[in-house]
């Protein structure tokens, strides 16, 4: 979700294409890999991605404190991304040649035979305490997530990623 919001919001222009493509394939022992390649077009007046800016922003060093100043990324999305991914075993990349940015993101998952769902006689399966922690630099994806997981799965629904501040608690 992050990095398709990056997308549109660091592309060239609001009609300028973003494409994502996702690819499965069997490595044995019912494992797949998954691969996620998302795509955009960005201005070649914006000061290009290099591998330093990468690692200030996973080092946590490029980012600051406090909700953003402008329009322009303060890299806090992305370091979360980063972790949330590394908490996943996901492998993520990020390239930039000339104007196209790719974002890949790279996982295995086990692929598991699960039963037909019985059918449920409480519209809310999920256990009563059961509490969901969800990051996001979005202001909008924040309450949009919050306000569905409240409605749809529980009302123990904590949101971060407002500031930089934020990452440490998530992750926690």
């Amino acid at each position: 979700d992050n990095a398709i919001s990056n997308a549109f919001r660091h592309a060239t222009s609001p009609d300028s294409p973003v494409n994502l493509a996702v690819t499965t394939a069997p490595i044995g022992n019912g494992e797949l890999r998954l691969v996620f390649v998302l795509t955009n077009q960005v201005s070649p007046a914006k000061a290009p991605l290099t591998r330093e800016f990468l690692a200030r922003v996973w080092a946590g060093t490029h980012c600051r404190p406090g909700p953003a100043a402008s329009a322009t990324s303060d890299g806090i999305g992305l370091r979360q991304a980063f972790l949330a991914a590394d908490q996943h075993d996901m492998a993520l990349d990020l390239v930039q040649h000339g104007t196209e940015v790719r974002f890949t993101a790279r996982v295995i998952v086990s692929v598991a035979d699960y039963p037909a769902p019985p059918q449920p006689t409480d519209p809310r399966p999920f256990p009563p305490d059961l509490h969901v922690c969800v990051i996001d630099d979005s202001e909008q994806s924040r309450r949009m997530l919050a306000q569905y997981l409240r409605r749809r799965v529980t009302a123990n629904v904590h949101v971060f990623g407002e500031s930089v501040r934020d990452v440490e608690p998530f992750v926690e």
